[in-house]
């Protein structure tokens, strides 16, 4: 089936609705609006997965991510449409207004304020030096990825060159149904309870790459399904982006503690999640890259048990090679542990932005 033809209804119409009341700012500002396209296709096979997994053995998956941002004199936009055979979503729309030349306020869907992965890159698989996502920020994490409501962000501090930025939200989350779903900004999907996030982050100078910080999230979200009503998730931690050509890192650490009530019981838990990710540039076009995910402490925790599709440890190595300025062909072989089992996968993938 061709990929247009899976997008949901209510999509599309948002789609159209977003291009229309973009023509506008390209009519007065166009040098602030923008629309980019990151196509990409994946070919995974698997092996050693158990009988009966909902995990393919060998699959191949085409996505389309769309977005597009702009501007008209204090106020900006963002709106981004995520399509694949299995998932349509809006992932991301919102609008902000410039308070001051360093604070601004935004009303919408956003990506939730926790770790660097989860806030740096959308779906653009271009974007991404690795073909997959660390387990924290993937469909089947822990913690919820996406809340809607309101936003501040800008600079709190600037020591000499150096800044320190902050973002926080507040809003509604996640629904744990068969997993953790994210909050529908249109349509009849149901919104979560109160999603809570404060991200703190340093870079040397305002161009730099180059990051480090703390976040703060408390996540309320509502279970349907189970004997569970609802868990009070407050999650923590560390982050760093550090690149100096042809080295980069990138490292988190999470801590989770979790409390689960429902039926007039109770159960509690805390776990960490950490991973670190090394590339190295090795050729003008071509990136070797590695990256190890630890989860510790877990002790049967019960917010793991309704997830146990999550990640808990993966070993993975990859080499991303530059076929032109916008296109890129990425491999990579990991071995994934799961609560339920653990398995082996090899991905090749073409990934890019157009235009």
């Amino acid at each position: 089936m061709p990929i247009c033809h899976t997008v949901k209804p209510s999509v599309r119409v948002l789609a159209v609705a977003l291009v229309l009341c973009a023509a506008p700012l390209n009519t007065y500002a166009e040098s602030r609006s923008e629309w980019l396209f990151f196509p990409a296709v994946t070919a995974v096979h698997r092996t050693g997965l158990p009988q009966g997994d909902e995990l393919e053995r060998n699959h191949i998956e085409p996505v389309l991510d769309v977005l597009g941002t702009g501007g008209l004199s204090s106020m900006t936009w963002l709106a981004e449409i995520f399509v694949s055979e299995h998932e349509q979503e809006l992932a991301r729309l919102n609008v902000g207004w410039r308070l001051n030349p360093q604070n601004t306020l935004s009303i919408g869907k956003f990506h939730n304020l926790q770790g660097y992965w989860n806030t740096q890159f959308n779906h653009g698989a271009y974007l991404q030096t690795a073909i997959d996502k660390p387990g924290v920020v993937d469909d089947s994490a822990p913690l919820p990825l996406h809340y809607v409501g309101a936003q501040m962000e800008g600079k709190l501090v600037q020591w000499g060159e150096g800044l320190l930025n902050y973002s926080l939200g507040i809003g509604k989350g996640a629904v744990m149904k068969n997993g953790l779903v994210s909050p529908d900004i249109v349509g009849a999907g149901k919104l979560g309870d109160l999603s809570l996030g404060l991200r703190l982050s340093y870079t040397p100078d305002e161009t730099s790459p180059t990051q480090a910080g703390v976040f703060f999230a408390r996540n309320k979200i509502p279970v349907e399904n189970s004997n569970w009503t609802g868990i009070t998730q407050d999650v923590g931690g560390l982050f760093a982006n550090w690149e100096s050509d042809p080295f980069r890192v990138i490292a988190e650490l999470y801590v989770f503690s979790n409390k689960l009530e429902g039926s007039g019981a109770m159960a509690s838990g805390n776990f960490l999640y950490g991973y670190v990710q090394g590339e190295y540039r090795f050729a003008p076009r071509s990136t070797a890259l590695i990256r190890m995910e630890e989860t510790g402490g877990t002790n049967n925790d019960p917010l793991l048990a309704l997830i146990p599709d999550f990640e808990l440890n993966k070993q993975l190595i990859g080499l991303r090679y530059d076929v032109t300025r916008n296109q890129a062909v990425k491999i990579e072989a990991s071995h994934v542990e799961r609560l339920d089992t653990s398995y082996r996968q090899v991905q090749i993938q073409w990934s890019a932005v157009f235009p």
